[in-house]
């Protein structure tokens, strides 16, 4: 009999988590008198390894890695593949999106699809991840005066 896997999940933005830190760590600090380039990155992997792995811990301290019933193992893989793999995906694509376009239109438009996919409609997917993105882009890049590079595809345009 297999292991019950759904702690699986939690696992993979564990490991998301980790390596959006190592990636963040890579970025090369700035001396303007900002916070610096990797702020914002380096704050969202922190948060994101801190929230996933505490859901991770809450998952195998409730339940452990018990045997799960017959027929059980395909139902939580298949909620695992159909579900959070493309949650997952989409925030692989958010970092590359977030290099072409800025954080601005990145965020605006991987929000939408984020809460597109947990069932919310245009408006109020729209609504919210605007609002989410106005409320980060005020508090980082205007009170702490965190620079906010829009892109190379955006500059290459001159766009922004």
């Amino acid at each position: 009999m297999l292991k019950e896997i759904n702690w699986l999940p939690a696992l993979a933005f564990v490991l998301f988590g980790a390596v959006y830190l190592i990636a963040s760590l890579r970025i090369v600090e700035s001396f303007d008198g900002g916070y610096g380039h990797r702020t914002v990155p380096l704050s969202m992997s922190i948060a994101l390894l801190i929230l996933a792995g505490w859901q991770l811990h809450r998952m195998i301290a409730s339940k452990g890695l018990a045997e799960s019933e017959p027929g059980c193992e395909t139902i939580v893989l298949r909620d695992f593949l159909y579900l959070s793999g493309p949650l997952v995906l989409l925030m692989g694509l958010y970092g590359v999106m977030q290099v072409w376009f800025g954080y601005v239109l990145a965020s605006l438009v991987c929000g939408v699809a984020v809460f597109r996919a947990f069932g919310n409609n245009w408006i109020v997917s729209l609504i919210h991840s605007a609002v989410g993105v106005g409320t980060i882009y005020i508090l980082f890049f205007k009170l702490l005066s965190v620079y906010d590079p829009p892109g190379s595809i955006l500059e290459l345009l001159r766009i922004f």
